[in-house]
């Protein structure tokens, strides 16, 4: 039985390893093994490797290293506790801080998502965001430049949606509600309903794209006439062209996505001996 503290040693400028020693100083007398990632993927295989059914999980970054912790923890009893130390931390936002909840989990083919999966123009945002950290841009103006960039730049998608075909501007699959570093997109979704929360975005033009933009700001989109919510069990959306997915903020190309829920399959942890604000306080 071990704590095993999973941290992107990255994160928050690297203050992710401070995190992880002073939840190790609170835990002197017990099993306490601190695993700091070394590349893409090395988290999964970590986990698959090396945790137990008594182990608890604390991951120590953001929702990428969470997400890659959630993709080798399905299927085992470990308990998996989340010290949001990262840049958005969105999954975080939806833990209502109850000591011990089992929870739902997503998946898209063969990947798990805790949080989201979306296909449209706030991946599409994700991409442009990617190909901005290559350039000499400050890193505080990055997402804010790729949101004006990919608006103004934008072309919906053409999708079969369960067969039947469409064009939307976006696509969004969630388990939590908030994605995209803060954005509310799904309000009413629940971790443990055994639903996820679908929202689908008609084909817009630039101006409305930007006032759908505001009115996600805000948290009003959920009456827009363009906007269509409803809770699902699974879904295929598919495309004759590559389609770029963004899955718990990670990029995943395919042109056919059978999207679907596992209910009850994951113990998410809130260690009570843990202040995270006081923890990841700047």
């Amino acid at each position: 039985m071990a704590k095993i503290l999973i941290v992107n040693p990255k994160a928050g400028n690297g203050k992710g390893l401070e995190v992880a020693n002073k939840i190790k100083d609170i835990y002197p007398n017990e099993k306490v093994v601190i695993y700091p990632t070394k590349c893409k993927g090395d988290a999964t295989i970590y986990v698959k490797n090396n945790v137990t059914d008594k182990d608890t999980v604390y991951s120590i970054g953001g929702d990428g290293t969470l997400h890659e912790i959630v993709n080798g923890l399905v299927g085992k009893n470990a308990k998996l506790c989340v010290v949001p130390s990262g840049s958005g931390n969105d999954f975080y936002k939806s833990n209502d801080n109850t000591v011990e909840k089992i929870i739902d989990v997503g998946y898209a083919n063969d990947e798990y998502f805790i949080n989201s999966f979306s296909i449209g123009i706030d991946a599409d945002i994700g991409i442009n965001a990617e190909k901005f950290k290559k350039k000499y841009i400050p890193r505080n103006m990055i997402y804010n430049l790729s949101i004006i960039y990919t608006i103004l730049n934008y072309k919906s998608k053409e999708l079969e949606i369960d067969l039947a075909s469409f064009r939307k501007t976006m696509i969004t699959v969630m388990n939590g509600q908030y994605y995209g570093g803060g954005f509310r997109i799904s309000p009413d979704a629940k971790i443990d309903d055994g639903f996820l929360d679908l929202t689908v975005v008609d084909e817009l033009n630039t101006l409305k794209l930007v006032k759908l933009l505001t009115e996600v700001i805000k948290q009003t989109h959920t009456t827009d006439k363009y906007v269509n919510i409803s809770k699902i069990k699974n879904i295929r959306i598919s495309s004759p062209s590559i389609l770029t997915a963004c899955i718990d903020g990670e990029l995943v190309r395919s042109n056919d996505f059978e999207i679907g829920i596992r209910e009850k399959c994951l113990t998410l942890y809130n260690d009570p001996n843990i202040d995270v604000r006081q923890l990841i306080k700047k």
